[in-house]
């Protein structure tokens, strides 16, 4: 019998909300702690789904010495410093995308981890969902030859106030940190690192970009990745892989893509997928 993983989660909006919602889902999972410094917040929310513990501080969750491992779902600019709370009162951590603001902080947080003999993981879901790992299933049995291009876009239209977490540089906001990374993930999955990038943005009034649209060239592979995050416009939110003997299109939206088509010259299949819950129990 697997033992019970004792689960705290840092800051309760709604992406925490959802992973709560799904951790019942995993067996060995339990939900012990939550923590906001609204501890009313902390309360509600620990009644909803069931945790032991409420607490109105971070600091106080991580000094719980029955928490095993911390789900941090603060906004972008605080994810280094909970990290780091946590890996400090030696904490395992699962941090929401992106782990952290720059290389240096990301840098950072790894070699606390290393140094402290802890799991440290950023939270990009899209990587354990069934469809995904279904695409990565399909391009490694060679059912579409070698790639030669992708092609993924994340966008929809942002009509609140420069107030909002979405558009605050100070809080991490703009379209590539919030949603481009998706694009970027996926070129960076199947490619690796390319050798060279192009990019322009747009940036709005609180000096966080609204749109970015991104190049990424793998010159000795002849392979070139598009890729584009807007808080402009509702685009498709599709991705397309395609190869010398055909190609993938993860059907919208494609991060947690409801299907996966595999598109040949012969044939073509479609593979569906369903959920039991949100899809963050995999992860």
């Amino acid at each position: 019998m697997k033992k019970k993983i004792n689960w705290g989660i840092i800051a309760l909006g709604k992406i925490a909300d959802k992973f709560a919602a799904d951790l019942p889902l995993v067996n060995n999972a339990n939900l012990y702690a939550v923590a906001s410094r609204d501890k009313q917040k902390s309360k509600k929310f620990a009644k909803k789904h069931k945790a032991e513990k409420a607490y109105g501080s971070y600091e106080e969750l991580a000094k719980d010495t029955n928490v095993d491992v911390v789900y941090i779902a603060s906004p972008h600019a605080y994810h280094y410093e909970h990290t780091m709370l946590c890996l400090t009162h030696n904490k395992h951590v699962l941090c929401e995308k992106p782990m952290g603001m720059n290389l240096d902080q990301v840098t950072g947080m790894i070699k606390k981890a290393q140094d402290n003999k802890l799991f440290l993981m950023e939270a990009l879901w899209t990587r354990f969902n069934p469809s995904y790992r279904k695409c990565l299933e399909l391009i490694e049995k060679g059912k579409i030859g070698e790639i030669k291009s992708i092609q993924a876009d994340f966008g929809f239209r942002v009509n609140t106030g420069p107030e909002d977490r979405l558009l605050a540089r100070e809080l991490g906001g703009g379209a590539l940190l919030d949603i481009g990374i998706y694009p970027v993930f996926l070129a960076l999955s199947l490619l690796g690192e390319p050798d060279e990038v192009f990019a322009k943005s747009y940036f709005g009034e609180t000096g966080a970009d609204l749109s970015t649209s991104m190049l990424f060239a793998y010159s000795g592979k002849n392979v070139v990745a598009n890729l584009s995050s807007t808080f402009l416009a509702n685009t498709p939110v599709e991705a397309t892989i395609s190869g010398t003997k055909g190609r993938i299109k993860l059907h919208r939206p494609w991060h947690h893509a409801p299907s996966v088509e595999l598109i040949r010259k012969e044939k073509s299949m479609k593979f569906n997928f369903s959920e039991p819950g949100n899809g963050y129990e995999y992860e």
